[in-house]
């Protein structure tokens, strides 16, 4: 939960190297998995940071209370959604669109017992 939030004030107050930072991990796999020569090259690929710096979106606030933790894989992998919309907690909405750009994040159990985010 503590890094859905801070996850999402990132994103509010629109700080790129630490929405950087949180995506690191995926974008040294993302470069490894397409051949790109690093982790910069892996961030451009995974478009981070450009939804938080589209004006036509509109960051919703986090909403945690409806949400469930949901866990899979033998307890290895977690995520927290909602089961109505079968969403996560942070998005962005289109108004002119009428779309939302969900963030769907999940998390796995490392083997010093702490929850790794993935994307």
């Amino acid at each position: 939960m503590n890094t859905y939030k801070e996850i999402h004030s990132t994103l509010k107050i629109k700080n790129i190297k630490k929405l950087e930072r949180h995506y690191a991990m995926r974008a040294k796999e993302i470069a490894i998995a397409y051949n790109l020569t690093g982790e910069n090259e892996g961030l451009k690929k995974l478009s981070v940071g450009k939804d938080m710096m589209d004006q036509s979106l509109e960051l919703y606030d986090l909403r945690i209370d409806d949400m469930n933790l949901e866990v899979l894989a033998n307890g290895k992998l977690a995520r927290i959604r909602d089961d109505q919309f079968n969403a996560q907690p942070i998005f962005y909405y289109d108004n002119k669109a009428d779309l939302l750009h969900i963030y769907k994040f999940m998390f796995y159990l490392n083997k010093d017992n702490q929850w790794i985010m993935i994307r």
